[in-house]
C-alpha cells in the first residue's frame, strides 16, 4: 500500500480531474490558459476530441474561430465557424440539438462522469472537512446528553425524523438535478425520447429509489414503534454507564484521530490514482497534422483506488471494534 501510495502522489495530477483540456492536451486554466477556462469543441459531429480552451463560451453562430499556437494566444489559419453554445460547468454544450446531443453522450461516458465526480469531490473538500468535523462534534455531544436520562427520548426520535428528513433531501436534490440537465440537454427543458442521456436517467431513477427507501424506512418506524419505545426505556436505563465508564471518554478521541489520518491519506490516494495517465498522439479529423494529443488515465490506477476506499472501510469496521472491544473491558 506504501509502495502503491508514492507511486500514484508522484504521478498523479489532480487538476487533470477539475480542468478540462485542449487539442495539445494542455488543461485550460492553467499556465497561460489560466483565464481560458472553458472547454469548446470545434466540430463535434466530427471529431469530438478536437477541442481548444475559450475565455466564453460562444454565444453566436457563424463567427470565425481560430486554433492557436503553443503560446495559447497566436492564431493559427486553421479556423472553424463558431456554433452558439450553452455552460454546462467547464464545458461549452452546442444548442444546436444533434451536436448537442453528441456532445452530452460523449461526456456521459464513463470516463468522463469518473472525472467530473472525482472534480466535484475536490471542489467540496472544504465543505466536506466541515461536516466531518460536525459530525466529530455530534459524536462527542451525544455521548455527554446520553448521560441525562430524561434527554434519550428526544434524541432517538430526533434522529429518526432527521433521518427522515435526509430521505427527503436527497430524493429533492436528484430531482432538481434531473430537471437541470433536461433544461441543459433538450430541446425546449422537456424529456423526449432520452434526450437527457444517461445523466438524467440516473438522477431520476436515484430519486425513485431514495423516495422509494425513505417510504419503506417510514412504514418501518411505523411498524417498530413499540420496540423502539422499549429500546428507549432500555437505553434510559444503561445510561449511568456513561457516567461510570471512563475510558469511553479518552477511546472516541483516538479512534477519531487514527479515522481522519487515515481517511486523510486515503482521499490523497484516490484522487492522485484518479488522474495518474500519460500523453499520447491519436489520429483526428478536420485537424491540421491530422491528429491531437489527449490524456489516458490509467485503467489500473483507477480500479486500485476504488480498492483503497474499500480497505479505508475495512480499517475504519477494524477501529469501531476495538472501540467496542474497549468500551466493553
Amino acid at each position: 500500500y506504501g509502495f502503491y501510495a508514492l507511486w500514484v502522489i508522484n504521478e498523479g495530477t489532480t487538476d487533470r480531474l477539475d480542468h478540462s483540456n485542449d487539442f495539445r492536451a494542455e488543461l485550460c486554466g492553467m499556465g497561460k490558459f489560466k483565464k481560458k477556462r472553458y472547454q469548446y469543441f470545434l466540430n463535434p459531429s466530427v471529431d469530438q476530441n478536437v477541442v481548444m480552451c475559450v475565455e466564453h463560451c460562444p454565444a453566436m453562430t457563424g463567427e470565425n474561430i481560430c486554433l492557436y499556437e503553443k503560446d495559447g494566444n497566436t492564431p493559427t489559419p486553421f479556423c472553424y465557424v463558431t456554433l452558439q453554445t450553452t455552460y454546462m460547468g467547464k464545458y461549452c454544450v452546442p444548442v444546436e440539438p444533434i451536436s448537442r446531443m453528441i456532445v452530452n453522450d460523449y461526456l456521459s461516458s464513463f470516463e468522463k462522469l469518473f472525472k467530473r465526480v472525482a472534480s466535484d469531490l475536490i471542489l467540496a473538500q472544504d465543505t466536506m472537512l466541515i461536516g466531518c468535523a460536525i459530525s466529530a462534534a455530534l459524536s462527542f455531544a451525544l455521548l455527554i446528553l446520553l448521560r441525562q436520562p430524561f434527554l434519550v427520548q428526544f434524541l432517538v426520535w430526533f434522529s429518526i425524523f432527521a433521518s427522515i428528513g435526509v430521505f427527503g433531501f436527497l430524493a429533492w436534490s436528484c430531482t432538481v438535478e434531473y430537471k437541470k440537465t433536461i433544461q441543459i440537454a433538450c430541446l425546449n427543458g422537456v424529456d423526449a425520447k432520452g434526450c437527457g442521456g444517461v445523466k438524467a436517467s440516473l438522477y431520476w431513477y436515484g430519486a425513485l429509489i431514495i423516495s422509494l427507501c425513505g417510504f419503506l424506512y417510514v412504514l418501518t418506524i411505523a411498524r417498530l414503534f413499540k420496540r423502539i419505545k422499549l429500546a428507549i426505556g432500555i437505553i434510559q436505563a444503561s445510561s449511568k454507564s456513561f457516567v461510570v465508564l471512563s475510558q469511553i471518554k479518552l477511546v472516541p478521541i483516538i479512534l477519531g484521530l487514527l479515522t481522519t489520518a487515515l481517511g486523510g491519506i486515503m482521499v490523497m490516494v484516490v484522487f492522485n490514482a484518479a488522474s495518474v495517465g500519460e500523453i499520447k498522439k491519436i489520429p483526428a479529423k478536420a485537424v491540421f497534422g491530422g491528429f491531437v494529443k489527449t490524456i489516458f488515465i490509467n485503467p489500473f490506477a483507477r480500479s486500485i483506488a476504488v480498492g483503497n476506499v474499500l480497505l479505508f472501510f475495512w480499517w475504519v469496521l477494524c477501529f469501531l471494534s476495538f472501540g467496542d472491544l474497549a468500551i466493553a473491558y
